[in-house]
């Protein structure tokens, strides 16, 4: 059976530029199955380590969970704080000090409760927080721009049948920015430890409720304005 997993990754093409910036270059939600009910829930946030504000980074961090056949919240996850390392890049034209990214990862892991996610229609995860980095140029008013990272998962059960199900594995980003005048190329060597079909595509990146006034919104339901 093919496993269907819709997860919205966020990646910021940016440019060398003397602009301010915020401090949200991008990042991922990751749902990984460890054993029987028990799932790890992972948020993957990438940092502009240069321009980012350090009370912009919290301790916990909070992803709320709906269901998608009537966007019904179902509940959140908490998040602690795990890591915070700084992304080495691979590309030498690219490392220069008006550009350095923390990666900071959320993680723990939660039991899920068969009766609770068996709706035929899936559920999905969402985080929100304002604001993007700021050096973007093809985000109109980055620095108030809010971002909203979504991920689609199936319910546990299908067929009074416990069904075991994995997001795909990105890998660090090595090279995240793109400089202006120079080849580019991203490593999109994403693997799916339940062997799924993977399929990636370019959308326009969802701006989420928050704003400058109110920075977290701990991910309002769907649909989201682009």
């Amino acid at each position: 059976m093919l496993r269907k997993i819709q997860l919205l990754l966020v990646i910021l093409v940016c440019f060398l530029t003397s602009a301010q910036a915020t401090h949200i270059v991008g990042g991922e939600i990751e749902m990984k199955h460890i054993s029987g009910n028990d799932y790890r829930i992972t948020l993957n946030l990438y940092f502009d380590a240069v321009n980012g504000l350090e009370t912009a980074i919290d301790d916990t961090t909070y992803v709320n969970v709906f269901r998608k056949s009537d966007n019904f919240l179902i509940g959140y996850a908490a998040l602690p704080k795990m890591s915070d390392t700084p992304i080495r890049y691979t590309d030498p034209r690219c490392a220069v000090g008006s550009l350095k990214t923390r990666h900071i990862v959320y993680s723990q892991i939660f039991t899920l409760p068969v009766t609770a996610f068996s709706d035929a229609q899936g559920y999905y995860m969402s985080w929100e927080r304002c604001c993007r980095n700021g050096i973007i140029e093809n985000i109109s008013n980055p620095g108030a721009s809010a971002q909203a990272f979504y991920m689609e998962f199936p319910p546990i059960t299908q067929n009074n049948t416990v069904f075991i199900n994995s997001t795909p594995s990105f890998p660090l980003p090595t090279n995240p920015y793109a400089c202006l005048n120079q080849p580019f190329t991203l490593n999109w060597g994403t693997t799916d430890p339940d062997g799924d079909q993977l399929i990636y595509s370019l959308r326009t990146p969802a701006n989420g409720n928050a704003n400058p006034l109110n920075v977290i919104a701990f991910g309002q339901p769907a649909p989201y304005a682009p």
